[in-house]
């Protein structure tokens, strides 16, 4: 084969895509490839992140993918270099096949530009959340596939050794991620009523870890096993020592296009991030009246699609402290949309109305019950606050006031419970 004279052009990048045995080669061996790999990262994080993060505000959201994909080809090539040696390869440095596992693994980055799709923008929160998910799978699913064919091929592995290192290194990465990102909170009789995209998250987490939790000890005793074979592996890449695969400029238009393609949108998309970015700020350092000041000047349509202002109840987050936030928005006259949101949350969720009840001076409390008419809350909330009123009530303690306050509650919520039987009764 007449290697000196190939170049790496958009049909090898289509046909290491499309898993072709020359195309991983060429890649792999190409010191150019490994930047045209760099490109797609960049690329591929600027689609995550295009219309989700206030890039300008906090740069390190583009620069993460980056840390997170070197991280990975490290422990990715450690898994395999072990391997490697065991199965007698043992003649190529580690650091040598840590380049080429660089360069495929950097390379398998261009399918991930399909998250710049805004789902959000054309869909509703649930359905969005299900788009979103569906096209990570199917990714993840894509990416690893091709890693198992690049390594088969590197090293003239089967199939089946060359799943062993891939998949551990899935199940590391697999926990890192349900550890460090976040996600909804799971809790048995914690009051919380998760919106539909957050129990279609939790859903998909509970069940990646069942499925890692069962699937585990077959990667990592098929994994040793394979270390322990004897078969041996064969280092592919030797016919390409001392030769240089430079890319093609149709190439490097290709990788410069996928960079670039999203940048006539990142002064929309920015413009709503940043007034996220603001909204939040203001909100966390307790500058209220400044933020319903900004909520009355810009439209709901200026902020995000789906935008959910903190504390996300269902994922655990506790700042800032939502009743008294709640109290100090009512206060400060804010837009009726920004308005909703907070009363959206108070409807899923059940602890605030015992902290109410119970932490709220008189003054407060009486805001409050005017707030709780403004709100659509379940028999069951209404049910379940009707129950912790009648336990507060039986403090003798508390003054007359406050236990006329607690009782018209009590009063609304046996309306709402009321209301509901009689509306079951008609059906």
């Amino acid at each position: 084969m007449d290697t000196g004279s190939k170049m790496i052009t958009p049909k090898t990048l289509l046909g290491f895509l499309m898993f072709q045995r020359d195309s991983i080669l060429s890649v792999a061996s190409s010191n150019s490839a490994r930047w045209l790999g760099l490109i797609f990262v960049l690329s591929a994080g600027i689609a995550r992140e295009y219309d989700g993060e206030y890039l300008t505000g906090e740069p390190w959201h583009l620069v993460l993918p980056l840390a997170a994909s070197v991280i990975g080809c490290i422990t990715i090539a450690l898994l395999v270099g072990i391997l490697s040696w065991a199965r007698t390869v043992r003649d190529v440095s580690l650091f040598t096949q840590f380049g080429s596992i660089l360069n495929v693994y950097w390379m398998t980055a261009p399918m991930a530009c399909l998250y710049a799709i805004p789902f959000e923008r054309f869909m509703d929160p649930g359905g969005a959340t299900r788009a979103n998910l569906t096209l990570l799978g199917i990714v993840s699913v894509w990416r690893v596939t091709l890693m198992i064919r690049c390594v088969s091929v590197l090293y003239a592995a089967s199939l089946i050794a060359a799943t062993m290192p891939v998949m551990v290194f899935c199940l590391g990465m697999g926990y890192a991620a349900l550890t460090l990102i976040p996600s909804p909170v799971f809790m048995i009789m914690g009051g919380i009523r998760l919106t539909e995209s957050e129990d279609i998250i939790l859903g998909v987490k509970m069940m990646l870890i069942a499925c890692a939790v069962v699937t585990a000890p077959i990667w990592i005793i098929g994994y040793l096993t394979c270390c322990s074979a004897k078969s041996p592996w064969r280092w592919q890449l030797r016919e390409f020592e001392g030769q240089n695969q430079p890319a093609s400029k149709a190439a490097w238009m290709t990788a410069i296009v996928a960079l670039g393609f999203l940048l006539p949108f990142l002064p929309w998309t920015q413009h709503e991030q940043w007034l996220r970015w603001r909204a939040e700020k203001l909100l966390l350092t307790g500058a209220i009246d400044e933020l319903s000041q900004l909520t009355r000047e810009h439209p709901e349509k200026d902020l995000p699609p789906h935008w959910d202002p903190p504390p996300r109840t269902g994922y655990g987050e506790i700042k800032p402290d939502l009743i008294p936030t709640i109290l100090n928005i009512h206060a400060s006259g804010p837009a009726t949309w920004f308005w909703q949101l907070y009363l959206n949350k108070l409807e899923r969720y059940r602890f605030p109305f015992y902290f109410a009840s119970n932490r709220l001076d008189d003054s407060n409390l009486a805001v409050f019950i005017e707030i709780f008419d403004e709100l659509n809350i379940s028999p069951w909330q209404a049910e379940s606050i009707d129950q912790s009123i009648e336990q507060s009530l039986q403090d003798e303690s508390i003054s007359q006031e406050r236990q006329d306050l607690l009782k018209a509650m009590q009063k609304r919520c046996k309306a709402t419970s009321a209301k509901s039987i009689r509306i079951e009764g008609t059906n």
